[in-house]
């Protein structure tokens, strides 16, 4: 999956440049495409306005002044030539001539040469923005073909891994759903570990609860064999109450009401004692019945 990853995030890489180169070659063929269209459009506007001033002029009749110092005839045909010196002359007409200012007259040549100079630039330009649109489309060629060969990587691998094609969303839902996952299983750890340290802790508490339990039930066992032995001490006294009675009742020579009185107030007081203690053992008893100890016969 990493791998795969990996593939997919160079196939994105490679895919952004190729959109950039892309987006380029179209903006600078745009501004290829502009360049011509306002040459264009300048040299047609330029020829329109030379027309329509040379039209213009042609229509204006005017009578200017001159000296002869001030005429130069820059026609060869005009010009007489003597051996080897030229022969300036007036034409007979100047009806084919036209008539600048000599200022005007460099400015124009002037232009030409600026024309000239700006038509060998801008050949240079488009020489170089073509070489450029060649660079270009060989390197978008170059990354196609990089971008061609890791889609067959990529289907291949896929292939090898799924048996088909898969679609990229599909494994995208499919790697959504493992993160998922991994993130519910991280959670699960983390609450199994918390429930651990919380069962062990109980498990020491249940502990601790047994063997103070055992040490009731031990406890207990001590008070019922105490009550045993006092039952049974009781029953002793019983018997010997009754056999003091029976005494009594059969000696002539009795004793005295006080002595006897004074003896039945000992065992009454014996019987309260022992009472009290069956009554404090019977409450342990209930007591211990209550939180759930054993009781041992």
């Amino acid at each position: 999956r990493e791998k795969r990853l990996d593939q997919r995030e160079v196939l994105a890489d490679h895919q952004r440049s190729v959109q950039e180169l892309k987006q380029r070659n179209a903006s600078l063929t745009q501004k290829e495409k502009q360049i011509d269209k306002k040459l264009h459009l300048t040299e047609k506007e330029i020829e329109a306005f030379e027309t329509e001033k040379q039209q213009c002029v042609n229509k204006m009749n005017m009578t200017v002044p001159l000296l002869l110092s001030q005429i130069e005839i820059s026609d060869a045909n005009a010009n007489g030539t003597t051996g080897t010196m030229p022969l300036y002359r007036l034409p007979p007409t100047m009806d084919e001539l036209l008539i600048f200012e000599s200022s005007a007259f460099t400015n124009l040549v002037q232009r030409i040469s600026a024309q000239k100079q700006e038509k060998t630039e801008t050949k240079k330009n488009y020489t170089e923005l073509k070489k450029l649109h060649k660079s270009l489309t060989k390197t978008i060629n170059l990354k196609q073909n990089e971008i061609d060969a890791e889609k067959k990587k990529c289907e291949q691998v896929q292939c090898l891994k799924y048996g088909r094609l898969v679609s990229l969303e599909a494994l995208d839902l499919n790697n959504a759903v493992n993160a998922e996952t991994v993130q519910l299983k991280e959670k699960l750890e983390g609450i199994k570990k918390e429930y651990t340290k919380k069962d062990v802790l109980w498990k020491r508490k249940l502990d601790e609860s047994r063997n103070a339990l055992q040490s009731l039930i031990a406890q207990n066992s001590r008070h019922l064999q105490t009550l045993s032995g006092l039952k049974c001490k009781q029953s002793k006294l019983a018997q010997e109450l009754d056999a003091l009675l029976d005494v009594d009742v059969i000696k002539d020579n009795a004793p005295s009401q006080r002595k006897k009185n004074r003896e039945l107030h000992k065992l009454v007081q014996v019987a309260k004692t022992q009472s009290s203690e069956i009554d404090v053992l019977k409450a342990e008893i209930h007591l211990l019945q209550r939180k759930g100890a054993m009781l041992y016969h």
